[in-house]
């Protein structure tokens, strides 16, 4: 789904050592205080085991010394088994890491992080994402310039895993694209990248807002791109007042929008008065496949009353223009039916329509969620 780029962490080894030497004894043995993001069937989640007591705790502090050693086949040997200790020591390492007074150390560690976190293994970059989010917020200022670097390097990956957890969390994700500005390793200028509906089943909390902190690559509240993220709050959804001023000031107003729980996917055009002209129809929507045009005219929607003795008697109540008719959407769920009047033909706002085309019908809507629409292009 997203590319891989080569790490560049080629020059943070060449360049670090040499310029951070001045702050070598350091000592940075405090984790920012991050809220914990527990995920559904997450091995990480819960009361980890004390790293000091532990015989393995022991054997990654002699790969610390080895590492760090003045001979340098003991230093060569000890980055071999860096590369082969499994994903939970290297936690471990990381952990031990946070207090040692090597430059080199920390650089080799960062390394293998950054490796690790674009290796393709799930499991790998997991561990690796919950590494650089923890160690980017540290007082040890080699650790967390580092890791900053690789999620600015990775960007795209950051999204991708923050965008999983999302999903863990209960949040509807359509997945746009990134092209063509992705192969150069910068977040995209223009077309979406993703939506993200936080619905009735979002159960993410305060802690799982953190997660849009890291889609800053491509949300963030300062930047000039209006696209990349676009985030739908949707009827029901259990969001407080203080979570969604959060969450605003997280990505930005302009990309947040409040939507009811189904959805047309019309998109309107310059007004006529009274009503709604649709310029476009999105693909797969409610909208198509009742068969509405881009050009169409919404006029009002229909009422039905049905009499004791069978009779329906149909009342249009006018729509006056776009806000009316999302208002008037937030009455319906997804699967009902919602009855339209339209007047189609039109090309423009301003007239070229067919005459005979000019008599208002009644559509039948069967109403979608936006949870089954798809990123626009």
């Amino acid at each position: 789904m997203f590319p891989v780029l080569l790490p560049s962490w080629h020059r943070i080894l060449r360049g670090a050592v040499m310029t951070v030497m001045a702050f070598l004894w350091v000592t940075g043995a405090v984790h920012a205080q991050v809220p914990a993001i527990n995920l559904p069937n997450d091995p990480s989640a819960g009361t980890a085991e004390s790293v000091e007591q532990t015989d393995e705790a022991k054997e990654l502090q002699d790969l610390l010394r080895q590492l760090d050693s003045d001979e340098f086949k003991t230093r060569a040997a000890a980055s071999e088994k860096l590369a082969r200790i499994s994903n939970r020591e290297l936690q471990t390492l990381a952990e031990l890491t946070m207090a040692h007074s090597s430059a080199e150390v920390v650089v080799r560690l960062m390394a293998e992080i950054d490796r690790r976190y674009v290796s393709g293994d799930p499991d790998a970059e997991r561990m690796a994402s919950a590494a650089l989010e923890s160690l980017a917020e540290t007082s040890r200022q080699l650790m967390a310039e580092g890791a900053n670097q690789s999620l600015r390097d990775h960007w795209y990956k950051r999204v991708e895993i923050a965008a999983k957890n999302l999903e863990q969390l209960g949040a509807v994700i359509r997945y746009g694209s990134f092209l063509p500005s992705r192969q150069m390793g910068i977040p995209p200028e223009g077309g979406a990248t993703l939506q993200i509906m936080l619905n009735k089943d979002w159960r993410g909390g305060d802690a799982g807002l953190e997660l849009f902190r890291r889609l800053s690559a491509v949300a963030g509240p300062l930047s000039m791109r209006m696209s990349g993220v676009n985030i739908y709050l949707i009827d029901g959804n259990p969001l407080t007042p203080d979570q969604k001023a959060r969450l605003t000031e997280y990505v930005g107003q302009n990309r947040i929008a409040e939507r009811s729980r189904a959805a047309l996917g019309i998109k309107p055009g310059t007004g006529l008065g009274q009503g709604v002209f649709i310029q476009t129809v999105t693909s797969g929507s409610s909208a198509e496949a009742a068969g509405i045009r881009p050009g169409d005219l919404i006029l009002g929607v229909v009422n039905e009353e049905k009499a004791e003795d069978g009779t329906v008697t149909r009342k249009v109540v006018p729509i006056q223009d776009f806000d009316d008719l999302v208002d008037r959407l937030k009455s319906y769920d997804k699967g009902d039916v919602m009855k339209l009047q339209i007047v189609g033909g039109f090309r423009t706002p301003f007239g070229n329509f067919n005459e005979d085309q000019i008599e208002p019908r009644v559509v039948d809507v069967l109403l979608k969620g936006w949870e089954d629409l798809d990123v626009t292009p």
